[in-house]
């Protein structure tokens, strides 16, 4: 059950995407961003038909959204309160999969989108699916907006997430372009041919103090690829 699991994991973005294309068929302007998001997969046990013996995988990831598809990377994890997630960061190149999108087809009802998923390690594909998705909106965005999503298949796993978007506020921008510099490297690393490009898209970052005589913080101009090689800087290493 464990290894059937685990080729079903790297499908988290996709729901979220379709969060973001559904309210984009209004809004053209949506897109491109960057999250970092959150997914439980509930695989059942066919055998018993009892929820108690479901097994629950949870996984960590970034993603760059884009109209014309996305790609992201991340990490499998144990679905417990006890769940080290430490290593999940935006600067990490020490991911276990990474995941791009050949074709996503919304409506006003949802999406289905054509994934691949590989194994960092050994670049190796791992699969190759169909996934359908939607969001649930239940409450407010910080508490209630879930992505629901499930693999097009007999006895496929189906799974609930959210995401936290790094490319909208000042307080996420250095996340924001961290994430975007291993975007750019997971492309060059496995030689991807994708259909878009990573655009710096990262708001400016604020400085914490201020001049004694200003109030606030102040901006510090420009995105990711305008901050030079200084400290916290990348410069052209994005490039």
């Amino acid at each position: 059950m464990k290894a059937i699991l685990s080729s079903v994991l790297g499908i988290g973005c996709v729901a979220h995407v379709a969060n973001a294309s559904i309210v984009a068929l209004d809004n053209p302007n949506l897109f491109p961003f960057v999250f970092n998001g959150v997914a439980v997969f509930n695989y059942p046990d066919w055998n018993t038909q009892h929820p108690r013996d479901r097994t629950l995988e949870g996984e960590n990831f970034f993603c760059y959204a884009t109209e014309k598809g996305y790609l992201s990377f991340g990490w499998w994890l144990a679905a417990s309160p006890e769940t080290d997630y430490s290593h999940c960061r935006a600067d990490s190149l020490d991911y276990v999969w990474y995941e791009y999108s050949e074709k996503i087809e919304c409506t006003e009802m949802g999406c289905k989108a054509h994934i691949l998923n590989y194994w960092a390690a050994n670049n190796t594909l791992k699969f190759e699916t169909d996934y359908v998705f939607s969001d649930a909106n239940l409450a407010d965005p910080q508490l209630g907006t879930l992505s629901t999503f499930y693999r097009d298949e007999q006895q496929g796993p189906s799974a609930v997430g959210t995401r936290r978007v790094l490319s909208s506020e000042a307080s996420t921008a250095l996340e924001c372009c961290q994430a975007l510099k291993t975007f750019r490297r997971v492309r060059d690393r496995h030689n991807l041919n994708l259909a878009f490009d990573f655009e710096d898209i990262c708001p400016p970052r604020e400085a914490v103090k201020s001049s004694w005589w200003q109030w606030g913080q102040t901006s510090l101009g420009g995105g990711c690829d305008d901050e030079g090689e200084g400290e916290g800087g990348f410069g052209n290493d994005l490039r």
